[in-house]
């Protein structure tokens, strides 16, 4: 219920924001846009590189391996115009909210909801307005996820680099295992359990990230803060502005984040 409420919260900003410019919404214009196809579709073929921009509603990804072909779903009984476009080229496939270019109200989508099914992908990139992300498991070479506010709620996410920006939002994964990742956030909510060895950074004005932490790797955290809080359920050593956990361990480091925040909090679990 808590999650429900938060994300209809987000919603209703996003939603006014939008209203307040002509009671309405604008897909912004893109490149090749006479190449896109409307509708639900299946491409066969392999795919390298799936590149979603959704303005509000819901996005579902499915990996599923046996699949053998590239289906997308749209759940929404709407004008050609503000269906979903999609062009497939090169082992890559576009994904569009609507038509390019198209300003209509939002009393005329209401929620739209798709649903991408895949075998397997290397690259993900995914713009996201307002509205939620899902998916069991994601497994990619590199990921890049861009919310103004919406939810993101992902099982395991596999991959060699992955980069959010968040201006509002929740993000939660429950495994992380990446190599780099780059985490930058106005104001929100992340939880995120790390299970692999990694590098990266974690930036936010405000809000709360939440990290769970492997207990058989050392984790090392730098951490520059003006009034932000700390707060760890693991003993820790610290110098200066560096956090070590556990102190005196036997393992080598093996997670390293530099963590930059305004004000909010850390949880270290």
């Amino acid at each position: 219920m808590k999650k429900q409420f938060l994300c209809f919260l987000f919603g209703l900003f996003a939603s006014l924001s939008l209203a307040s410019c002509d009671m309405g919404f604008t897909v912004e214009p893109y490149e090749n846009a006479d190449q896109y196809v409307v509708g639900s579709q299946e491409y066969a073929g392999d795919l390298e590189e799936l590149d979603i921009d959704w303005i509000f509603g819901s996005v579902t990804l499915v990996e599923d391996p046996s699949a053998t072909k590239i289906t997308l779903t749209e759940d929404n009984n709407v004008d050609d115009a503000i269906k979903v476009h999609s062009w497939y080229h090169d082992s890559k496939l576009s994904v569009k909210f609507g038509e390019s270019g198209y300003h209509g109200g939002l009393l005329e989508v209401r929620y739209k909801t798709l649903t991408v099914t895949y075998a397997h992908l290397s690259n993900l990139k995914v713009t996201l307005t307002t509205g939620t992300l899902t998916a069991d498991m994601i497994h990619a070479s590199d990921c890049s996820f861009t919310m103004t506010a919406g939810e993101m709620e992902v099982g395991v996410l596999n991959a060699s680099h992955a980069d959010f920006t968040l201006t509002a939002g929740i993000v939660h994964v429950d495994e992380v295992h990446v190599s780099d990742i780059v985490y930058t956030m106005t104001t929100g909510t992340c939880k995120m359990g790390l299970f692999s060895e990694m590098a990266g950074s974690f930036q936010f004005t405000s809000g709360s990230v939440d990290l769970t932490i492997p207990d058989d790797t050392a984790t090392q955290i730098i951490l520059d803060r003006t009034t932000g809080k700390l707060k760890s359920d693991k003993a820790y050593t610290q110098v200066d502005n560096v956090y070590t956990f556990p102190p005196l361990s036997e393992y080598p480091i093996g997670i390293n984040l530099r963590v930059q925040m305004t004000s909010g909090r850390l949880r270290i679990r």
